[in-house]
């Protein structure tokens, strides 16, 4: 009698084990986010009169984010979170002159510096562990002194500088609710959506014999949206 209780359970159990089963496999796939990817490229120029020398500079990577919902009484609100840069790189192109027609030139040494910060001016950034950057206060166009990750690397001779950051080394992790809206849905269901930007400035020092001039390049920013 008890093998038979036994046998007849036994497909029952092994039931119940795998709907449990599915149910947490489904429980862990409804609450993985999904990172969204969008890639930036900004580009400014500057002449060094006493150098006789233009520096490029050219920023590109990518800045990746996720999004997370909540309820509000006004609406449904989604906000941006997670917001990383990937692959941040800078460039600094020595040149004869500015502009069309350009040809490369050579300085004696360089150091190129990028600095990263939230333009809402809401999240301060983070450093992922093993990376060579900082965290200190630092000017900004847009936010005034605030917090900042940066990275300064130095060059000897040569026509081309470029500071190559592979992975994310840097993040702003979720600030309070509502400081990065992506949408807003009101009552109506009226959907109004919205851009973020990170800020960010690159500064160049460029060394041509015994003489050097430096420029920072101001308020650049890197705006993606969903």
């Amino acid at each position: 009698m008890r093998s038979v209780l036994k046998s007849k359970f036994a497909p029952l159990a092994l039931a119940l084990v795998m709907i449990g089963s599915a149910v947490a496999a489904g429980a862990t796939m409804a609450s993985a986010a999904t990172t969204y990817t969008r890639s930036y490229t900004i580009v400014k120029e500057f002449y060094s009169q006493p150098l006789k020398r233009c520096v490029r500079v050219t920023l590109w990577g990518s800045v990746t984010f996720q999004t997370k919902v909540r309820n509000e009484w006004a609406g449904r609100i989604t906000d941006y979170v997670n917001r990383k840069i990937e692959n941040p790189t800078v460039r600094a192109s020595i040149l004869d002159k500015c502009g069309a027609g350009a040809k490369p030139a050579t300085a004696t040494k360089a150091s190129v510096n990028q600095r990263w910060y939230d333009h809402n001016c809401a999240v301060e950034p983070s450093i992922s562990a093993g990376f060579p950057w900082a965290i200190s206060v630092g000017a900004t166009a847009k936010c005034g002194s605030v917090k900042t990750a940066s990275r300064t690397s130095s060059y000897g001779k040569g026509k081309t500088y470029t500071q190559y950051n592979s992975g994310r080394p840097v993040s702003w992790k979720d600030g309070k609710a509502g400081s990065v809206p992506q949408s807003v849905t009101d009552s109506r269901g009226k959907v109004s959506t919205f851009a973020f930007c990170l800020g960010a400035t690159a500064t160049v020092k460029i060394y041509v014999g015994t003489k050097d001039d430096s420029w920072v390049a101001k308020d650049l920013k890197a705006c993606v949206k969903k």
